[in-house]
């Protein structure tokens, strides 16, 4: 294995300026909450409770999609 130890291929977790805005916007709204960025669909979402809804298309992007921001709420049991 290639001694990897001096690289630096850490990525910043904004895609866009926008994208860090609308984070600092969802901060200012929601002052008492968690706000996380860029979290997996489905970390919010229970697939089991949705899968028979969904096609197969649709199965496939849930587990490829990210939410802008999940508001969290810290005093509900962590439910975004």
């Amino acid at each position: 294995m290639k001694n990897i130890k001096n690289i630096d291929a850490r990525i910043g977790l904004f895609k866009s300026k926008q994208e860090y805005q609308f984070y600092k916007a969802v901060l200012e709204v929601f002052p008492n909450f968690l706000v996380i960025p860029n979290v997996a669909l489905s970390a919010v979402i229970d697939f089991n409770q949705i899968q028979n809804q969904l096609s197969n298309e649709e199965k496939g992007y849930f587990f490829k999609a990210l939410i802008d921001c999940a508001v969290i709420d810290t005093e509900d049991g962590f439910k975004a």
